[in-house]
């Protein structure tokens, strides 16, 4: 058994781990002290219920499985997690959406190669959000994806994007009826009334504050400038941008 502590989305975690590896994956979220917040300690079978192959090591199967307990526990303190990439420019906060292999990962490029240092990666997989005095924020997390792309920050969600692919680069707004349940469905729920409730009802909060755009775009940097213009120009009403011709 492994103990050490960590801060997820500025909540203090005190982690009881069964693989010593498991630690590696917080580092850049490790603290020395910690007056925890939450308490998270797995059973085998938590463990062993994040297995796909059968072949992934132990110590990644816990870490897989902490993210899940994170979240069962974080909901009171007003944490959710999203399945999404973040990134930060100019202190605000961009969230995209898409499926596995739609080009979530390219069109973030395409974005730093637009922005240069003005834009930088707060998460590329799993980001946390957490509603703080009306606002919400979102956070980096170890849980990152495959490029592990995360920094330890925090930056207010100013807009949040679905992505498609499309023939041409356009973008357009979305009202929250038409967002809300594929926002939900890249949301994680506690198993539990009170839990998957509280989330929900802080879903809806998110989109009451952020607009959400839906982005069919090419994996050329004309793609990035169109999202990038309407997503930080964020019109109240619902408008169209389209690359010229």
């Amino acid at each position: 058994m492994t103990v050490f502590f960590c801060k997820l989305a500025d909540l203090e975690v005190e982690i009881h781990a069964q693989e010593s590896q498991t630690a590696a994956y917080f580092s850049d979220y490790l603290i020395d002290t910690a007056t925890p917040k939450i308490t998270l300690s797995l059973t085998d079978s938590q463990i062993d219920a994040e297995a796909v192959s059968g072949r992934e090591p132990r110590y990644y199967l816990e870490f897989l499985a902490l993210c899940r307990a994170f979240c069962r526990k974080a909901y009171i303190y007003n944490v959710f997690l999203l399945h999404a990439a973040v990134i930060e420019v100019d202190g605000c906060g961009y969230a995209f959406f898409a499926p596995s292999g739609t080009g979530k990962s390219t069109h973030i490029v395409l974005w730093r190669r637009l922005l240069g240092e003005r834009c930088r990666i707060v998460n590329g997989d799993k980001p946390f959000v957490r509603y703080i005095d009306g606002a919400y924020y979102a956070y980096g997390s170890p849980w990152c994806g495959k490029e592990r792309w995360q920094r330890n920050v925090r930056v207010p969600l100013r807009a949040l994007c679905r992505l498609t692919r499309g023939e041409q680069d356009s973008i357009s707004r979305l009202s929250k009826e038409d967002c809300a349940p594929y926002i939900l469905s890249q949301t994680y729920l506690p198993p539990t009334l009170d839990g998957a409730a509280r989330v929900m009802e802080h879903i809806d909060g998110l989109l009451c504050q952020a607009p959400v755009f839906l982005l069919a775009c090419t994996p050329n940097e004309a793609a990035a400038k169109v999202a990038y213009t309407a997503m930080s120009t964020i019109s109240k009403e619902s408008t169209s941008y389209e690359t010229e011709t």
